[in-house]
């Protein structure tokens, strides 16, 4: 668990999460939260992946990844992705899951993309980062989206 705390303290991590303040674990319990620890091979903590704000009734919800800066760029993420998207669709019986990415992000944006998320639009200064607003990207897959993709 301190490994979480670790990284939700990050501010970069908080503000993209939307957990700026205090980082805490009450948000990450409960019916409409899911949140899982990223770890490798030797159990080092990579990372954190949750799909929040679900709606049984929609069959939507949100999905967030944090990955450790020092960690991005080794697969650990798209794996992240691959698994949250099969508990979402498979386990939780969703039709959609949606996320934003800030708008220069494009690291991020691209590895959506291959998963099969689509851009649906966006988010004007959305965030303030660094005294400055800044643009999100909404993005999503559905189920049939992310079948076709096996």
């Amino acid at each position: 668990m301190s490994h979480i705390i670790e990284l939700l303290d990050d501010y970069i991590i908080k503000e993209m999460m939307g957990t700026v303040g205090n980082p805490t674990l009450s948000n990450f319990t409960g019916k409409s939260h899911k949140c899982f620890v990223v770890e490798g091979q030797m159990e080092e903590f990579i990372g954190i992946v949750e799909l929040f704000n679900i709606c049984r009734e929609s069959k939507r919800a949100e999905l967030s990844i944090a990955i450790k800066p020092t960690l991005r760029g080794k697969g650990y993420g798209h794996e992240a992705l691959e698994r949250i998207l099969e508990i979402g669709f498979e386990e939780l019986g969703l039709n959609k899951i949606w996320l934003r990415v800030m708008e220069h992000n494009n690291h991020a944006i691209n590895l959506y993309g291959k998963i099969g998320f689509v851009r649906e639009g966006l988010c004007r200064e959305k965030s303030l980062r660094n005294g400055s607003y800044v643009n999100q990207i909404q993005m999503s897959i559905l189920r049939k989206e992310w079948e076709g993709n096996d």
